[in-house]
């Protein structure tokens, strides 16, 4: 296990359908191999509410083709996992947080008209505030 926070380069060793052991929530569960780490586990929820989520963020990691009866699919694919730490009976607890393309999280895409008017507005005020800072530091 990895019991350190981060961003880690990982490879799916294994995939299965499983439950919790608590309340039998269903999931896909992923053994992930972190060379020079070790190994790290993480729950893709599969419950009504968390399932068009997970779907659609394991086609964009893994290129996941739906087909839940197919899991050999995923077996060696890279990945990057974020670890965080959450305290558990006074003790850090390691677990995998977020489950990214290998390439790293995606950037939203701003619409490019709104950008081009933050930009605008944003080199506007910079070059103010530096213009005015640059007159402030000038001797009489």
């Amino acid at each position: 296990m990895i019991e350190k926070t981060g961003t880690f380069r990982a490879t799916v060793e294994d995939v299965a359908l499983a439950e919790s052991k608590a309340n039998g929530t269903p999931s896909l569960k992923f053994k992930l191999s972190v060379p020079d780490e070790g190994t790290a586990y993480y729950d893709a929820w599969l419950t009504d509410r968390a399932f068009d989520t997970t779907v659609k963020n394991l086609q964009k990691v893994f290129e996941f083709d739906g087909n839940f009866g197919n899991l050999d699919q995923f077996k060696g694919k890279e990945c990057e996992i974020v670890i965080k730490a959450e305290e558990w009976e006074g003790k850090p607890q390691y677990k995998v947080a977020y489950l990214n393309h290998k390439n790293g999280a995606e950037i939203p895409a701003m619409d490019e008209t709104k950008a081009a008017q933050l930009a605008a507005k944003f080199s506007s005020k910079a070059s103010a505030i530096i213009r005015d800072a640059q007159k402030a530091n000038l001797p009489f």
